[in-house]
Parts: structure tokens; sequence; C-alpha cells
């Protein structure tokens, strides 16, 4: 379990740097959050050591912090981008 969250943490950080897979990268880095918890939580019931998982849960974290400001910034730029096109036809928008 503790794989499939890490897996899902480095899939999510680098699809944030991707065009158009940024939209889903935060989608990953939320789904591998909830998963390298429950395994972090399984391996501590367990006695065993959760290091992967903790490593799953940072990369996730991070992948879903990089998507969701990759989301918003380019939601920012396309509104600046089609802002300046109604000033520049003098729409006033």
């Amino acid at each position: 379990m503790a794989i499939a969250g890490f897996v899902l943490g480095i899939l999510s950080a680098v699809s944030g740097f991707i065009p158009f897979l940024n939209y889903f990268g935060w989608a990953l880095g939320i789904i591998g959050i909830i998963i390298c918890a429950v395994a972090m939580k399984k391996a501590k019931a367990e006695g065993q050591p959760a290091g992967l998982a903790i490593a799953g849960l940072v990369c996730a974290i991070v992948g879903t912090v990089i998507g969701l400001l990759c989301f918003f910034c380019l939601g920012a730029c396309a509104s600046a981008v089609g802002g300046l096109g109604a000033g520049l036809w003098g729409l006033g928008f």
C-alpha cells in the first residue's frame, strides 16, 4: 500500500510540471495522500517501519501543491490574456 502511495506521489509531482497533465496531478496527489496516511496507520499498528509511506506522503503533498499552483496560475494567465485582448480592442471589460 505504501508503494502505491509513493508511486502516486511521484506521478503527481512529475505531472505538475507537464502541461495538460497538471490538471490531473493534484487529483493523483490527493489520492496518494489518502493511501499513504492509511499505510502509515497500518504500519504503526503492525510495528513496521513507515519510511516509504512517509516519503510517498511528502511527494504527494508536494505534487498536490505544485499541481494546484500551476492550475490556478494557468487560469490567472488565461484571464489576464483575455482581459488584455478586450482592452486592446477597446471593449473596456
